[in-house]
């Protein structure tokens, strides 16, 4: 077997699974928490569930990209053992990490190293990940790789279910429509949220959380119907038991080829607030015709 020449770099928001990280030889560089002004790497100086028990004490972090000089130190070792990078990261409209890693990147000869724009969060942007990875490991070039992340951007569906209002009100301002959020907040409505080109949208307001898991499945069927090869992650704060329920109704009703289940990274999950439910959704095949 050749040396795979490209290495595929993301970020710790991508929430894709350890041994899959391991399995594909994906770098993953960690967001900052921040706690009382001293700032914690995601999964390295704190854990998911160190983060999650400080949640549920009221103890909500706030976050940061990596520094520049993480990316710089990063690439300049990677470059070491392989010919290009393909850096692939949560969405700009969310985060300045996308900014960080183009910025990393103009310091180093245009053809080593590539930014991608997940325009999503979670497992929709480790799904993007991991499909340029498998690539790579395959042996296939940059351009060919680009066109799978630029067919997976435009069809991946991501909703995501908050719970309590209490956590999200931190970040609605200016990003969730007022009247909404003050309405959902009065009626202890529960939100279901997906991603736009890379924004935060409000999909639907329901009665309870039973009606809005019910709503992310009917989604989901929506968006691709009972046939298409998907891949299904489900991610979670607190509520693992659920999301097993949840596995089991997809894996009846869907052509599931890939099923995840995921503690949800806490940079989101601190923002939706324990028993957040998420699932990210994507056609396992690209056409051959994208490809070409």
């Amino acid at each position: 077997m050749r040396k795979q020449e490209i290495v595929v770099v993301t970020d710790s928001v991508s929430n894709i699974p350890k041994n899959l990280i391991e399995k594909y030889k994906i770098d993953v560089l960690p967001v900052f928490l921040k706690y009382n002004d001293k700032f914690f790497r995601n999964g390295i100086d704190i854990t998911n569930e160190e983060v999650y028990e400080k949640i549920k004490k009221g103890e909500i972090p706030g976050a940061s990209q990596a520094p520049l000089g993480i990316f710089l130190d990063a690439y300049k070792k990677l470059l070491k053992n392989f010919k290009s990078i393909l850096s692939i990261h949560l969405t700009s409209r969310l985060s300045g990490t996308y900014n960080s890693a183009v910025s990393a990147a103009s310091q180093f000869s245009p053809s080593k190293i590539t930014v991608f724009d997940t325009e999503s969060v979670l497992m929709a942007e480790g799904f993007q990940v991991l499909e340029a990875a498998r690539a790579a490991y395959a042996g296939e070039k940059i351009e060919n790789i680009l066109k799978r992340l630029n067919y997976l951007r435009n069809k991946i569906e991501e909703y995501i279910a908050i719970d309590t209002f209490k956590y999200l009100q931190k970040i609605g301002k200016g990003r969730i429509p007022n009247l909404q959020l003050l309405t959902a907040i009065k009626l202890n409505i529960k939100p279901i949220l997906t991603l736009k080109n890379g924004k935060i949208v409000l999909v639907k307001l329901t009665r309870s959380r039973k009606k809005a898991l019910h709503e992310i499945v009917n989604k989901i069927f929506s968006d691709f119907g009972e046939n298409i090869k998907l891949r299904i992650a489900i991610m979670h704060v607190l509520a693992k038991e659920e999301a097993i329920r949840i596995k089991d109704i997809f894996l009846e009703k869907f052509n599931c080829v890939e099923m995840i289940i995921v503690d949800a990274n806490p940079i989101i999950g601190a923002v939706g607030g324990p028993r957040l439910m998420g699932v990210a959704a994507c056609p396992a095949e690209i056409p051959s015709e994208i490809l070409k």
